[in-house]
């Protein structure tokens, strides 16, 4: 059974995935401050500095 998978690596390169679920992914277009506009996921499963919440709407654009 193959699963959904997000992936990166350390150097930050695009987040990949295997394609099993469909989906989009967006980069953010705006300039943004840790614990001004987002903040450290709390229960996280990634690495530190990775996996983010926000506090408000972001201006998106649509990575291809």
């Amino acid at each position: 059974m193959l699963q959904t998978m997000l992936e990166y690596d350390e150097i930050y390169t695009p987040i990949t995935h295997n394609g099993v679920e469909k989906g989009i992914l967006y980069i953010i277009d705006e300039a943004i401050k840790i614990d001004v506009d987002i903040y450290q996921h709390p229960q996280t499963t990634m690495d530190k500095g990775v996996e983010f919440l926000t506090k408000r709407p972001l201006k998106l654009k649509r990575q291809l």
